[in-house]
């Protein structure tokens, strides 16, 4: 009888409780879970409703996912990939080998697992401290007939061990992924008002999401690597900039030996070496030669400051090494006009790229200059 009158006398002690066992429920992922997709992918996952969106630019990549706001939680697909990846990693790191494998590699504890899902899969738990604390990392790697794609979770390793995240509400969340038809576009911090001829293409995959390409709406041929097309690449503007808790954890490139973005440490370097805009043609493996500038002049665009460049090179023919090895009648390199500007913001630079077969591109420099004087941030 007296705990019923102090209940019934204390309404506000009630309310507290409730209120306290709610955020418990909600934190245990116990919540009533909503389909969300992850931007910039094909792959949805059951989150609760508390799971907030959240995009990191970071060198030639766009970190995007899902956090929890106040656990830091996330969910985030670092990489995608051609889809006889997946069978060839299942192949390689079978459970009784895989986490010896991955030890040898400096996988800090890593586990070879299943979850509750009926498709061929990859399931590994290991530690990083890559933020400056213990972080535990939940990596699932499946995939359709064209694309192999690793889902990445994050969880403050104290978060474990004190019961506040729960295992198994991490790999509840895992084994709900798919893959959809439709790919959710990331949000971006520019736009063109202009195209003119040209039309943005929409990637087949997550490759170089930060950058948008642009090509010529009557384009007969995906090879034809003389263009014309412009590519609007962002990056951040101080190497030093990105956080931590947004590297990729790319598990092809840990196990290939590097095989998926190459460029990276390239592009890095030239941030941190000052940003020169000619040396940003050798970047980016447009395996460029004879590259030369024929001009250059200072523009404003979109209230940033930049550089113009007009120059010419060569591009080798990308069948070069199959007709080598056919003994067929060898094709020399593609002539092309170059035209580049770069944008540098206070957290920002912008990379602007348009190129041309050189006896076309008279026509189209007035295109691209057109392209990028339409140029404007958007705030996202």
């Amino acid at each position: 009888m007296l705990a019923r009158d102090m209940l019934m006398r204390c309404p506000l002690f009630v309310l507290g409780i409730v209120q306290a066992v709610t955020v418990v429920l909600c934190d245990l992922g116990v919540a009533q879970a909503a389909v969300k997709q992850i931007p910039g992918t094909q792959i949805t996952i059951d989150l609760p409703e508390e799971y907030e969106r959240f995009s990191n630019v970071v060198i030639l990549d766009v970190v995007s996912g899902f956090a929890h706001p106040r656990l830091d939680v996330r969910f985030s697909v670092p990489v995608e990939l051609p889809g006889p990846t997946l069978e060839r990693l299942v192949g390689r790191l079978s459970l009784k080998s895989g986490e010896k494998v991955l030890s040898e590699r400096g996988w800090r504890k890593p586990q070879i697992g299943k979850l509750e899902r009926t498709d061929q899969h990859l399931y590994i738990r290991f530690r990083e401290s890559v933020t400056g604390r213990e972080d535990a990392v939940f990596m699932l790697v499946f995939g359709a007939a064209d694309q192999t794609v690793e889902l990445i979770a994050t969880v403050p390793q104290d978060k474990l061990d004190n019961g506040t995240v729960q295992v198994a509400d991490i790999e509840r969340v895992l084994a709900s992924a798919r893959i959809v038809e439709q790919r959710l576009d990331l949000p971006k911090s520019f736009r063109l008002a202009y195209l003119g001829p040209f039309f943005e293409e929409l990637p087949l995959r997550k490759q170089l999401p930060s950058q948008s390409v642009y090509k010529l709406r009557t384009a007969s041929s995906a090879r034809d690597v003389g263009g014309p097309w412009l590519r609007v690449l962002a990056l951040p503007a101080h190497a030093n900039s990105i956080a931590p808790s947004v590297k990729r954890f790319d598990l092809t490139r840990r196990l290939t030996g590097g095989l998926a973005f190459p460029e990276t440490a390239a592009v890095e370097r030239w941030i941190r070496e000052g940003k020169n805009p000619e040396s940003f043609f050798l970047l980016l493996s447009l395996n460029m030669r004879n590259v030369s500038v024929k001009s250059r002049r200072m523009v404003q665009v979109a209230g940033i400051a930049g550089v113009e460049l007009v120059g010419d090179g060569s591009i080798p023919d990308p069948l070069e090494r199959e007709r080598r090895l056919y003994r067929s009648r060898p094709v020399g390199p593609e002539q092309v006009g170059l035209y580049q500007v770069v944008l540098e913001g206070k957290d920002m630079v912008y990379v602007i790229m348009g190129t041309a077969k050189r006896g076309e591109f008279s026509h189209y420099l007035p295109e691209f200059r057109k392209m990028v004087e339409s140029f404007t941030l958007t705030g996202k």
